[in-house]
């Protein structure tokens, strides 16, 4: 007899890693990474607003109250092609691209705006409400790491970053042998003795939420020559055959 413990090392010494094989982002959650993967781009692509408000150059908003006059907005998906100057503001919402010349964005809670102008009531250092270009994950950044469980915010991250599969290592197949005389198939009415093989079922579903794929097998009965032919027909198809006995309690 050995111990949980030293069976659970034995098991783990025997079984080779398995190979990898691509899925899509939509298939992969649960997966284990079989690749590192580095991001072709920056995200956020370009400097962008924090806040919705008021692009401006931070030297013009350092004392104030300060009117400045504004010269449009661009709405979301463009830019705006006229820069910002010193003494002008544009109008921006969170997530814009900060336009050409501007620095700084003033929240809309600390301006008021007046016939084509805004003033800013509120003194805002430079660089302030702006996130910066790669700001959360730079061109050349790791984005997976290989042997990771992917979940929901790595697959986010994975598509923010063009990638529309991804390496992942295949699910072990687990293969569920049943022995027993006693044993009857969950559609079959037990008699006088005999017990439905309910464990392989419980068995299937931990080998699903472990993220494997489970193969039940069927019934085999206390004969050596029975379960010899079940695991001869079992053979090449799991990478890891659950072999057990269920007993009527």
């Amino acid at each position: 007899m050995i111990s949980v413990g030293d069976a659970l090392r034995a098991i783990l010494d025997a079984t080779p890693v398995l190979g990898g094989e691509r899925t899509l982002l939509t298939g992969a959650i649960g997966r284990v990474a079989a690749e590192d993967v580095v991001s072709p781009r920056a995200v956020p692509s370009a400097a962008n607003s924090a806040m919705d408000g008021f692009a401006v150059r931070g030297a013009d908003v350092g004392t104030v109250p300060v009117r400045l006059r504004l010269i449009g907005s661009a709405p979301a998906g463009t830019l705006l092609d006229v820069p910002v100057e010193s003494g002008t503001a544009a109008k921006i919402f969170t997530g814009w691209v900060i336009p050409d010349g501007a620095d700084t964005v003033v929240r809309v809670e600390d301006t008021e705006e007046r016939d084509g102008t805004v003033v800013i009531q509120v003194a805002v250092k430079p660089g302030s409400n702006v996130r910066s270009a790669g700001e959360d994950i730079e061109m050349g950044g790791t984005v997976g790491v290989a042997g990771a469980v992917l979940g929901a915010a790595d697959l986010g991250v994975l598509a923010s970053v063009g990638r529309v599969t991804v390496a992942v290592h295949r699910r072990p197949r687990v293969a569920i042998l049943s022995t027993g005389a006693e044993l009857v198939e969950v559609d079959e009415a037990p008699g006088p003795g005999q017990v439905v093989n309910s464990n392989a079922y419980a068995l299937a579903a931990a080998v699903t939420e472990a993220g494997r794929e489970p193969i039940v097998l069927p019934i085999a009965r206390d004969r050596f020559e029975d379960i010899r032919d079940r695991l001869a027909d079992a053979a090449g198809q799991p990478n890891v055959i659950v072999f057990y006995e269920q007993r009527i309690e």
